[in-house]
């Protein structure tokens, strides 16, 4: 496995705009329902990707430490190890602290680090994708129920136009003239 192909998993990461991803436009639930699929399909593919990597270069670490360690038996001076003086042999010991502190080896668990956080970071974007479809589900569910309509029994006078306030205004002044000229008699 190469950089390129890490770089690719990270590139799709960024493409995916992960933050404009989850909101939830409240007017528009319609488009938010059909779109709602093709996002959750993104990310679980990316997912699906990025976990594939990830054991792809976890297999490579196996790889890399095998041809290492047997570089390091064949040719144990090359890596800067010194034969055992009883065995003529580099000690197990030696051989094992040499496959670690090998460029190949390190540089294969870097690669395989980055993997593990990419992938980790799709399943959360899939998680949240479905997370999304929940509180898109609630919040449909809400505005069927009429959330946030006008609360039920709710007596409200209803004045539209500024012909309706001022006979409006008319009717209560006659009322309470009316009612003070009784009162007066």
């Amino acid at each position: 496995m190469k950089i390129k192909d890490l770089k690719k998993v990270t590139d799709t990461l960024d493409d995916l705009e992960y933050l404009k991803d989850i909101e939830i436009d409240r007017h528009n639930l319609t488009e938010e329902w059909l779109d709602q699929g093709t996002r959750y399909l993104r990310w679980g593919v990316a997912s699906v990707e990025a976990s594939y990597l990830r054991d792809q270069i976890a297999d490579e670490i196996d790889t890399v430490k095998a041809e290492v360690e047997e570089d390091i038996r064949n040719r144990p001076e090359k890596h800067g190890i010194e034969n055992s003086s009883k065995t003529g042999a580099p000690t197990e010991a030696a051989i094992k602290m040499g496959v670690l502190k090998h460029k190949d080896v390190i540089d294969v668990k870097e690669r395989f680090n980055e993997a593990k956080r990419m992938a980790a970071l799709m399943a959360v974007g899939e998680r949240a994708m479905n997370n999304r479809k929940t509180a898109l589900e609630r919040i449909t569910d809400l505005e069927i129920t009429g959330y946030n309509a006008d609360p039920k029994g709710a007596k409200r006078e209803e004045v539209h136009t500024t012909a309706d306030r001022a006979t409006n205004m008319d009717g209560m002044r006659k009322k309470y003239l009316n009612k003070k000229s009784t009162q007066g008699e």
